[in-house]
């Protein structure tokens, strides 16, 4: 892998360098993960933090300073729920249209096939039911 601000090397899923982004999004909650976005983040990257962490984090403020990173927090808007599911409901928003591609649990390589073609996928589902 790559140092600070490098990328993230070569990636197992699609077996390509991928290089660094301006844009994480921290949704696990996993302290190793929070930090191997900020290693990973070109300067000037924004960081998103969505997950709940349990415990407090060490953070690396002058790594954050002299990249320039932005941290931010960001919580769920429950008011915002009762809308958006009467949009769901009423059919006013079709989200499945936002699903290009579906796959049975035992089709999970052609998933990931599938959502490597930027040119084709938007929302690749992978049904662990099926």
């Amino acid at each position: 892998m790559g140092g600070r601000g490098r990328g993230h090397g070569a990636a197992q899923v699609t077996g390509r360098p991928v290089p660094a982004s301006d844009l994480y999004f921290e949704a696990t909650g996993v302290a190793a993960v929070f930090s191997r976005a900020l290693d990973l983040a070109k300067t000037g990257a924004r960081v998103v933090v969505v997950g709940v962490h349990r415990a407090p984090v060490e953070l690396d403020l002058v790594n954050v300073l002299i990249r320039e990173l932005s941290i931010i927090g960001s919580m769920a808007y429950p008011r915002e729920f009762p809308q958006v599911i009467t949009m769901l409901e009423s059919g006013a928003v079709d989200a499945t249209a936002l699903v290009s591609h579906r796959f049975g649990l035992s089709q999970f390589a052609q998933g990931l096939a599938a959502a490597r073609d930027a040119g084709r996928a938007i929302k690749v589902l992978v049904d662990c039911q099926s």
